[in-house]
């Protein structure tokens, strides 16, 4: 069971309770709002679905009562807290606490927030930046005064908030759901409509793995755009015409929802995040689908090995268009797995 140690507590009350208990009860107990109560009887029904006919019902003016089947298990689950999945679970939600706000963000909300004190806090923003240390060569989160915040720029805030983000699911079903319920599920179900009705336009689909992460990307995208941390200049290559196309198709859609512009920048951003993954489509690709859809560099890698093989082995290969297809998403889905320079 993952759930803040505020939450396991507000747990803990509603198991000790008969009947039912206010939200300013469990406030005052605890030394929290009623709004962050609230927040956290959303969380605590999620983790409860786990368990039978379990949930915390609310009623207006009445408060809150827990309704479930399996009390002595939940009692079990909460005295074998998990230390480290406890501090590994505080550390993502504080790191994105902080990335995901334009402003500084108060050090006494976040230990209001997290229910820890400041020494933890201290200890915990400590931990985030020794993770980036190394590769950024400064701290990923500073002090101002009694607050914090993140001083890198827009790309690398995205790239830092989905390492904090820990989706386990290997196979995709209609939302996508992390480990410490940072995402909004029904906007995980509407991305993921939107992605297949536009792929299936063009005869195209994704591999699970690659649905996730293109969902886990546009989600972040779409969130930083709508709370004013848009992309400025376009830095990236060109990519090929028709993964632009279904990029503003699908920012189209997202236009019509949130009533928001999206701007060059991001739908070329999200293009080239699209020439990284694995597209597929029901029947085999022909070479020159193959070669309108994915970067040359890849195609020039494919066109040497095969011209290698010839003129080393006396094997004449670069006629099979098959062979060219395979080779191609092969060795392109290789290099982006493995880091590698395309050089």
């Amino acid at each position: 069971m993952y759930l803040l140690e505020r939450q396991k507590k507000i747990l803990t009350i509603l198991l000790s309770c008969d009947g039912w208990i206010t939200g300013e009860k469990i406030g005052r107990a605890l030394g929290i709002t009623d709004r962050t109560v609230r927040n956290d009887i959303r969380i605590i029904n999620e983790e409860l679905q786990k368990y039978t006919d379990s949930v915390v019902e609310s009623i207006r003016g009445k408060g809150y009562f827990l309704v479930s089947k399996e009390r002595n298990i939940l009692l079990e689950k909460l005295e074998k807290t998990d230390v480290g999945e406890t501090t590994e679970g505080r550390l993502y939600s504080i790191a994105l606490e902080i990335l995901m706000s334009e402003e500084p963000v108060p050090l006494d909300d976040l230990e209001e927030e997290f229910y820890i004190s400041r020494t933890t806090l201290e200890a915990v923003i400590k931990s985030i930046n020794d993770i980036f240390l190394e590769s950024l060569g400064s701290n990923l989160i500073v002090h101002k005064k009694n607050a914090v915040f993140t001083k890198v720029d827009e790309e690398k805030r995205r790239e830092v908030v989905r390492r904090f983000i820990a989706v386990q699911e290997a196979e995709i079903t209609d939302v996508i759901k992390d480990e410490y319920g940072y995402l909004d599920k029904e906007y995980t179900s509407v991305l993921i409509k939107l992605i297949r009705k536009v792929l299936a336009k063009h005869g195209l689909q994704l591999t699970d793995q690659d649905m996730i992460d293109t969902v886990l990307f546009l989600y972040i995208q779409t969130t930083r755009v709508l709370q004013g941390g848009e992309l400025k200049e376009s830095i990236y290559e060109k990519p090929p015409k028709i993964l632009q196309r279904i990029s503003d198709e699908i920012f189209n859609l997202l236009e019509e929802k949130h009533k928001k512009k999206y701007g060059k920048t991001e739908r070329k951003r999200f293009a080239v995040w699209l020439c990284d993954i694995r597209m597929m489509r029901a029947e085999r690709f022909t070479k020159k689908e193959i070669e309108a859809i994915i970067e040359p560099k890849y195609l020039v890698i494919v066109e040497e090995l095969l011209n290698d093989i010839k003129n080393e082995f006396m094997l004449d290969l670069t006629r099979d268009e098959e062979l060219f297809v395979d080779l191609v998403l092969h060795i392109r889905f290789s290099i982006k797995f493995g880091k590698n320079s395309v050089h």
